[in-house]
């Protein structure tokens, strides 16, 4: 499998409603992500590649500063595109997926027929070695490889949270399927139509696509920060007690998944 990986980026975000941190802070959470997937494409067999992709006009040599080197390997890409090609009112699920777009049409990397494992790329994947895994032994015939969630639960339990939605954080595709069924979707995303409305869509209508996968078999370990406020079914979690609720979560997560697969949740 001729795979790579497309990290998303957004340094600067220049105001856009809903933003977190600084473009200071932001720049570091992204070279901690980065050094986090480069180590990985070194030490395993999985990746062919990585492609940064920003779209805020920071200037990306500040970033490569904190990698000597970079220039001198050729599976690496990273890809400014010009703010103006972006509107921040419409929203992150705008602005990313035709980052994306645009990511499949001007990298040199991935010119070629491939497959892409997307993250978003503040946040690692600490488990990213397992899941990617899981896609590779799959095999080439992959064309989409994603976690769906699909269940009435919280209608029945009547919880305002929904469970109709495609995970758009990380997922895999291959090129192909991308532009047939992804390409210029971005003109339909606003703040009332996200992202993970159009892959539920796209994953949904590919339900009998024996080459289609929507749930992997382990619960994603993203790293996110504890300054960011976090609930669960309605109920706060303190920042002091995320990192316990995490372990406790992602133990139940995998557990259901082995033991019901079927269940999207």
């Amino acid at each position: 499998m001729n795979l790579f990986l497309l990290m998303t980026a957004s340094i600067d975000p220049r105001g856009m409603k809903d933003a977190k941190f600084s473009p200071t802070e932001r720049l570091k959470m992204y070279c901690d992500a980065f050094q986090f997937y480069f180590n990985l494409l070194k030490n395993t067999n999985l990746l062919d590649g990585i492609v940064f992709c920003e779209n805020s006009g920071f200037d990306l040599e500040k970033m490569k500063f904190f990698f000597p080197g970079l220039s001198e390997l050729k599976n690496i890409e990273f890809i400014s595109l010009s703010p103006n090609l972006f509107d921040i009112e419409k929203g992150k699920g705008y602005n990313e997926q035709l980052m994306i777009d645009l990511a499949f049409k001007q990298s040199q990397l991935l010119s070629q027929e491939c497959h892409v494992f997307k993250v978003t790329g503040r946040y690692p994947i600490f488990n990213a070695k397992k899941l990617i895994g899981d896609v590779c032994k799959r095999g080439d015939g992959v064309q989409l490889f994603c976690d769906q969630r699909d269940h009435s639960l919280y209608d029945w339990l009547g919880i305002k949270k929904q469970g109709h939605y495609g995970e758009t954080r990380f997922y895999c595709v291959s090129k192909e399927f991308y532009m047939m069924n992804f390409y210029g979707h971005y003109r339909e995303l606003h703040s009332g139509r996200t992202s993970e409305m159009l892959m539920f869509e796209i994953a949904q209508k590919n339900y009998s696509n024996k080459n289609c996968f929507f749930r992997f078999p382990r619960e994603a370990r993203i790293n996110m920060p504890s300054t960011i406020p976090l609930t669960f079914l309605g109920f706060s979690v303190p920042p002091a007690k995320q990192k316990s609720f995490f372990k406790g979560y992602f133990l139940f997560a995998d557990m259901i998944r082995f033991l019901f697969p079927w269940f999207w949740f």
